[in-house]
């Protein structure tokens, strides 16, 4: 995870960036909690200088590009519950979240609901794209789980089967893979093979 993880590499470097944010600063992304109760979010810190031109530009608010407070990214950093405060009554006159990304995306930035899984799973995306479905849970009902991640065009593709119990298999599995039966009863016995009969039972 250290090796693939970019933004650890620049941390590490020692850099001094002068209070810019690392690695295009999208992990600095900022949440904005609405009045409505709705949570916001634009891809991009406006602590970061390019991002910054861009949400003043996005805002028509190109008076904060003057403002001694946001001069630098260290300065934003210092007042930036100020400058969150500024985006956040900016965003706060848009009725709805179409109006919204359309101005944002002239900015060529990103907006987007933050919402909780179980709110997802009632949107009206969900439900066109059925990407979520009730599976057999083997105990006279059903648990919700991801659907496909797929629509094609001329393909349907099957629908999620049932789980499988922990180790429901190992017999099958192993006598497709020519081990004796002697070999898997001595196994079943020093319980490297272990299985339930049940999502909630014993292990066998």
């Amino acid at each position: 995870m250290l090796s693939v993880n970019e933004r650890a590499g620049a941390l590490l470097s020692g850099i001094d960036t002068d209070g810019e944010p690392t690695v295009l600063s999208a992990p600095e992304s900022h949440i904005f909690e609405m009045d409505d109760g709705r949570s916001l979010t634009i891809a991009g810190s406006p602590i970061y200088t390019p991002m910054f031109m861009r949400y003043c530009a996005m805002m028509r608010r190109s008076d904060l590009l003057q403002d001694p407070r946001f001069a630098t990214a260290r300065l934003r950093r210092q007042n930036l519950a100020s400058l969150l405060a500024e985006i956040r009554a900016w965003l706060a006159t848009f009725d709805n979240l179409a109006q919204l990304q359309a101005q944002v995306s002239e900015g060529g930035l990103a907006v987007g609901e933050v919402r909780t899984t179980e709110q997802f799973a009632q949107s009206d995306w969900v439900k066109e794209w059925n990407a979520i479905v009730d599976v057999d849970d083997r105990a006279g009902g059903t648990v919700r789980m991801p659907g496909n991640p797929w629509i094609f065009s001329r393909s349907q593709l099957p629908a999620p089967g049932s789980p499988a119990f922990q180790g429901e298999h190992n017999e099958e599995i192993l006598a497709e893979r020519n081990v004796g039966q002697d070999q898997i009863a001595d196994m079943k016995r020093r319980r490297v093979l272990l299985a339930r009969k049940s999502a909630l039972g014993p292990l066998d």
